[in-house]
């Protein structure tokens, strides 16, 4: 189904955030979609400033962002670079957060312009969310 969807990756591990990329996603933008992708892609893994165990640990936003982004992408088509300033909205909207070593990953989500999500990866329940909103 061609539920669109943006994800917003930040790096806000200083003073001020720092937008890294934004992707266009084609299909399944719904939390059980791609709210579960990101959370498959980088959930359970912790951010560091040097890594010793590449299974484990994202070495910063900017590892964070390329994960993410090479996660999701399978193939032609389907996720879409654009800039990272570029203000789309779709029906949902995913903001990925990173803020520091060993600060958890935050995630946002607004749907038709409501949030139906604000807080940690690993605190998100994409059923739950999705049932509720």
């Amino acid at each position: 189904m061609g539920t669109r969807s943006t994800t917003h990756i930040v790096d806000h591990s200083g003073e001020s955030p720092v937008s890294l990329a934004r992707l266009y996603i084609q299909y399944d933008g719904y939390p059980t979609g791609v709210g579960n992708d990101i959370k498959t892609i980088l959930g359970g893994k912790t951010l560091v400033n040097g890594y010793n165990d590449g299974a484990t640990q994202i070495n910063g936003a900017g590892c964070m962002a390329a994960m993410l982004i090479a996660g999701l992408k399978k193939g032609c088509g389907g996720v879409y670079m654009k800039a990272p300033t570029c203000e789309q909205e779709e029906e949902f909207n995913y903001t990925v957060t990173a803020k520091g070593s060993g600060e958890p990953i935050e995630l946002r989500i607004v749907a038709y312009e409501k949030e139906i999500y604000n807080g940690t990866l690993e605190d998100f329940d994409p059923q739950a969310v999705e049932a509720a909103a």
